[in-house]
């Protein structure tokens, strides 16, 4: 089975890319360079992987593939799968 770079790009990498290059773009805007507080840095990196994963799995991905990634997340946390009703 082969599958166009360009297929392959836009359904595979395109949405692990755009949310994160508005996470670093945000990053860029809110950071302060002359900042030395080590707590500073982990509390915006925090923040920052939280709005990477909630745009990512919100909206960068389609329903199936969301269906799959939360399933997965359940699983290795050892909850319990959810049922269809």
């Amino acid at each position: 089975m082969t599958m166009p770079l360009s297929t392959f790009c836009s359904a595979a990498v395109w949405p692990a890319v755009w949310p994160a290059l508005l996470v670093l773009g945000g990053l860029a805007v809110v950071r302060n360079p002359a900042s030395t507080s080590l707590f500073h840095a982990l509390f915006e990196g925090a923040i920052a992987g939280l709005l990477y994963a909630v745009l990512f799995v919100g909206i960068a991905i389609g329903r199936r593939d969301r269906t799959r990634y939360i399933g997965k997340l359940r699983s290795l946390a050892g909850w319990p799968q959810l049922e269809a009703a």
